[in-house]
């Protein structure tokens, strides 16, 4: 009989989705039953060389043996333990072209042109039982640096785990160098396979420029939590933080965690940590506006922890700032408490929550002193709003360009929030930031990889495998980034990392 299903196979960092017609043979008339899959991935030393152009291309059969009892087994070789022998026969194309009859070959992506090129993996057994799966890879000569001179970020609730597709051509017309999301859901699912789809499809295209990594929370069940961090520089540490420590020395359980992604901004060691403070005004029975307080309470008193470092404080906080006001006041009931206790240390009622190591500044308002750059409302325009914020400490101050919220083509369709962005100059950072954190530096950049289950340092580095292949180097300053790419390939469905 056939049996038309979808199998996703994960090996070695890659994610191969099959759709096809899978023939399910029957050996000794009910004894059990044969299903076999394909799996492909590439040799993790030769991808990380990347000026040799040279790629070891793999591919293992799977057969998965169904018994009538239910039981499964499976096995990874040429032969099936449990009948009778199946031999098999591979096959490799690029571009539609017979490459080998192995299923082991050497590919020198430097003798192929740039762009996009097909691969195709075929296996058929001696009784009949046949697979294939094909995909798209970058073949691209040159790698682009993240930009040294100025970078851009934007913060963006995503609405739902991103649940309206066009919030990607948001992405593709802001085009940032390091990305905040908010409310990712369901992207750490399996080994956050949603995630990497993401930032897979992102590579693809801008192919041209540096690639992204991303990281983001871990177990959640409900599309409205989550945080995740997508970085052309490289993330040195990732941090889940469900609970803060108040000012009284409690713990605290936060509405949704915090994420601390600790990110090396051409030697300039930056904590992004990233907020989505409790949703909503006051009901009778819970007073939110207090709790959005006691969570930026914690978040601050983390801050401090940290000590006289360079931070990043940006997301959804649900609350207003104390300097939009008369024309610039917003809709709603969200409060001012929160943002007053991090903005206005002076302040009477809530200076005394302030940070006692930071000073913070509000990047758009400083910016755009007489601009309202509502995030929110725009479905809904009784609740016309600026909650969205990208807050700076005094390592960054006097490096802000110019900032601006909602302002592309599809924003209006992309979520619920409008993005809010900041171009940031590197080189007006101070350069006794970078020698402050040289030994940081030292002792985390050759434990890069993260542990994407909670978060942890993993002390021997796995290097998983690039969808773009790039056989050279060069160093090319960033173009204005305003604009949105002309290619976008859908179809691309490899893990970056």
């Amino acid at each position: 009989m056939k049996l038309n299903t979808k199998i996703i196979s994960i090996i070695a960092g890659i994610i191969i989705i099959i759709t096809s017609s899978i023939g399910l043979i029957t050996y000794f008339s009910l004894r059990h039953s044969t299903v076999v899959s394909i799996i492909i991935q590439f040799d993790e030393t030769s991808i990380t060389k990347l000026s040799s152009g040279v790629v070891n291309i793999s591919f293992t059969t799977e057969s998965t043996v169904i018994y009538p009892s239910g039981e499964i087994e499976k096995y990874y070789s040429d032969k099936n333990a449990s009948c009778e022998a199946e031999e098999f026969a591979y096959s490799i194309y690029i571009d539609n072209t017979l490459f080998s009859e192995t299923n082991s070959t050497v590919w020198n992506t430097a003798q192929f042109s740039d762009g996009p090129h097909t691969l195709l993996a075929k296996a058929v057994s001696t009784s009949g039982c046949a697979n294939e799966t094909e995909f798209v890879v970058i073949v691209d000569s040159f790698i682009n640096d993240p930009p040294s001179d100025i970078f851009k970020l934007i913060a963006y609730n995503i609405d739902g785990g991103g649940k309206n597709p066009d919030w990607k051509k948001v992405v593709y017309e802001e085009n940032p160098d390091i990305m905040v999301c908010i409310e990712t859901g369901n992207l750490d699912d399996s080994n956050s396979i949603s995630l990497r789809r993401y930032v897979n499809d992102f590579n693809m295209h801008f192919y041209d420029e540096a690639p992204f990594r991303g990281y983001t929370s871990q177990v959640h069940t409900v599309l409205y939590i989550g945080e995740a961090i997508l970085s052309r520089y490289p993330i040195i540490n990732f941090i889940d933080i469900p609970s803060v420590t108040l000012d009284d020395g409690s713990p605290y359980i936060v509405t949704h965690s915090f994420i601390d992604a600790v990110v090396n901004i051409s030697g300039t060691v930056t904590h992004f940590i990233c907020t989505h403070l409790k949703a909503m005004g006051d009901t009778q029975s819970s007073n939110n506006t207090w709790r959005r307080v006691l969570e930026q309470q914690g978040i601050i008193n983390y801050m401090d922890d940290l000590g006289d470092v360079p931070i990043i404080y940006l997301g959804d906080i649900n609350s207003f700032s104390p300097f939009d006001t008369g024309d610039l006041a917003t809709l709603g009931d969200l409060g001012y408490g929160s943002l007053t206790m991090l903005l206005c240390p002076d302040d009477p009622v809530y200076g005394q929550y302030s940070s006692t190591v930071h000073t913070f500044t509000d990047v758009f308002r400083t910016l755009n002193p007489t601009e309202i750059g509502h995030t929110y409302g725009h479905t809904d325009t009784r609740y016309n709003s600026r909650i969205d914020y990208i807050i700076v400490n005094q390592f960054f101050t006097e490096s802000l360009i110019n900032s601006t919220t909602g302002d592309t083509h599809h924003a209006k369709t992309g979520s619920d929030h409008y993005s809010a962005d900041v171009f940031i100059s590197i080189s007006n950072i101070s350069s006794t930031i970078v020698e402050q954190q040289n030994d940081f530096i030292k002792q985390n950049i050759t434990r890069s990889t993260l542990n994407p289950q909670n978060g942890s340092i993993k002390e021997n580095k796995k290097v998983y495998v690039q969808c773009i292949f790039r056989n050279k180097k060069k160093l090319t300053l960033n173009p204005v980034r305003n604009q949105p790419k002309l290619l976008f390939l859908s179809n691309l469905i490899l893990l970056s990392q």
